[in-house]
């Protein structure tokens, strides 16, 4: 952490809130109705705080993720949410576990062309990787804390 000093996070998130209380980053907190399944706020309040801040990246887990409708969640507040994430934001980058692949969820959020990066935890089916490829978004497997390391360095130095 000492090496991200002059970091600042943006978050809607309340355990993500909490753990970065142990931290001396500079943590901006998304206000807005508590989503009780993920504790993360959404909806109205948040969304227009979103207006007003900038952010180089985007880091959204999604629910479900297709080639037909790109990252999806099953609450529509979230989506529009994680809609304003994307806008606020220069890059989207997309956490995605194994299971969520070929899955759609009720409400899309964000399609291949506002994706910049994917992150999935195991090799993505052929039929994926080529679409990313056409659409020019990096993809990158997290596992170890090698690739944590390799990943910060590329990504997250500005």
């Amino acid at each position: 952490p000492e090496h991200f000093s002059n970091l600042s996070i943006i978050t809607n998130n309340l355990p993500i809130l909490q753990y970065l209380s142990n931290y001396s980053f500079d943590v901006i907190s998304l206000g807005g109705q508590m989503r009780q399944h993920s504790h993360a706020f959404i909806g109205p309040l948040t969304n227009a705080s979103l207006e007003n801040l900038y952010a180089d990246k985007a880091f959204l887990g999604t629910t479900g993720l297709t080639i037909e409708r790109g990252a999806s969640t099953p609450n529509v507040l979230e989506a529009e949410t994680k809609r304003a994430m994307t806008k606020a934001a220069k890059e989207t980058i997309i956490l995605v576990d194994e299971s969520k692949i070929d899955q759609a969820s009720l409400a899309s959020f964000a399609n291949w062309d506002v994706i910049n990066y994917l992150i999935c935890d195991h090799p993505l089916p052929i039929e994926f990787k080529e679409h990313l490829e056409q659409q020019n978004i990096v993809t990158k497997i997290a596992f170890g804390e090698d690739f944590s390391q390799k990943f910060n360095k590329e990504t997250i130095s500005t």
